[in-house]
């Protein structure tokens, strides 16, 4: 670019600005058994990638149980509610090892249910950001919403409701829904764009039950620091 200006002493700057794409859903694995049992093997999602994020889910209809955390995995977090039931999940950047067995455990027998859901373009070195949850036993789930501090992060929402599958949260996409037993859970996304906003609070109604909710952001590789070129001229 050009412009005529007086004789003066000026300066130019041309920046060529770069983005990273939000977190996208690539799929989720198939439930394992509704059984009762004291270990899980985690599900396999179809066609794995290699430096994508996959978040193991872990439902024992049994609470005060703490499911292990298998090797090489993060636990995110655990959610017990009274005599109700537990909810725990866990992430990975896939690597190598990803194809191996992944087997999580715990005290006493449960009836349990596990699935895995895998993201593409997070970024692998932390791609979990800042979390927001809620447990009850009621007809209404309500759990925060979640200010993004970064530009194109996804916001995942799981809604867990242990009598009946619960409707679709206001403002969120539906991806996938799971439904066995008395277990019952729901995945939506809410992809935020502009840093600085905010997701939709949740707050559905559902069969009286206890319940779960959380809002989880997911984070794209950190924004390359843009390229300056600097033309000056004095006269």
């Amino acid at each position: 670019p050009s412009s005529t200006i007086t004789s003066a002493q000026w300066q130019a700057f041309l920046f060529e600005l770069q983005t990273t794409p939000a977190p996208l859903f690539v799929n989720v694995s198939g439930v394992s058994s509704f059984s009762v049992q004291t270990s899980v093997t985690f599900q396999a999602p179809a066609s794995i990638v290699v430096g994508n994020l996959l978040l193991a889910v872990v439902f024992l209809q049994t609470a005060a149980q703490t499911p292990s955390t298998p090797a090489g995995w993060t636990l995110g977090n655990t959610i017990q509610n009274g005599s109700g039931s537990t909810l725990a999940w866990f992430w990975k950047v896939a690597d190598s090892t990803i194809f191996g067995t992944h087997v999580s455990s715990w005290s006493s027998s449960s009836n349990v249910l596990s699935f895995t859901y895998q993201f593409k373009q997070t970024d692998t070195a932390a791609p979990i950001g800042a979390l927001s949850q809620a447990e009850g036993n009621g007809t209404t789930v309500a759990v925060g919403s979640i200010n993004t501090t970064r530009a194109d992060s996804t916001v995942l929402g799981w809604v867990w409701g242990n009598t009946a599958l619960p409707p679709l949260p206001s403002g969120f996409l539906q991806r996938d829904s799971k439904s066995f037993g008395t277990g019952n859970g729901r995945l939506t996304i809410d992809q935020i764009l502009v840093s600085g906003t905010a997701s939709p609070a949740i707050s559905v109604t559902i069969a009286s039950g206890n319940w779960k909710a959380y809002q989880i952001k997911l984070l794209s590789p950190p924004v390359p620091r843009p390229r300056r070129q600097i033309i000056i001229n004095r006269r």
